[in-house]
């Protein structure tokens, strides 16, 4: 091939390539807004815990004004728990950070999480106490259950090996092989 044809295939080859990544781009920007997580279902956790608990039309509607309560309480210390997130990290941009400043933007994260999730406690407490004795049975289940689910997993550390009851502790292994069989 000439030099002249290998230009053509090149520069073809290159408008080839930016076609492809401007409709890469455009295909990102018109379907951004496209995978969005659909709503939940059957009205999500009010409608799960309303079909799983059977509540009558009266504990329905008990249950929704004591969901509008715990959304109105806690809405605004989710904003507040956001922009003390977002100031603990903005410390990072700063060149003089002490640990002083530091524990005191997680200090007041910690008592902002604790403030949530003790309205969040009385909230299930008050939702369990318009339930009948079956179905505060059923409420701890399905309580148990959530709580499994939230429950951070515990992932197994890179750093040792798992615990082998058959073997010694690292320091009291003998350097030149494995530990002799116990009998």
């Amino acid at each position: 091939m000439n030099t002249n044809n290998k230009s053509r295939w090149f520069g073809a080859i290159i408008i080839l390539l930016l076609l492809i990544n401007a409709a890469t781009i455009i295909f990102l920007l018109i379907g951004k807004n496209k995978h969005h997580l659909p709503p939940p279902q059957n009205g999500g956790a009010f409608g799960f815990l309303v079909k799983e608990l059977a509540l009558d039309s009266n504990q329905k509607n008990e249950y929704q004004k004591l969901r509008d309560q715990h959304r109105n309480s806690v809405e605004g210390l989710r904003t507040q728990l956001k922009n003390n997130k977002d100031s603990l990290f903005n410390l990072l941009k700063l060149s003089n950070i002490t640990d002083a400043n530091v524990h005191q933007k997680l200090d007041s994260i910690a008592s902002l999480n604790r403030k949530i999730d003790e309205i969040t406690f009385s909230h299930f407490k008050q939702v369990r106490a318009i339930c009948n004795p079956q179905q505060q049975m059923k409420f701890d289940e399905v309580i148990a259950q959530a709580m499994q689910i939230q429950a951070p997993k515990q992932e197994p550390s890179h750093h040792s090996p798992p615990p082998n009851k058959d073997r010694l502790p690292r320091e009291e292994e003998p350097e030149d092989g494995p530990p002799p069989p116990h009998n």
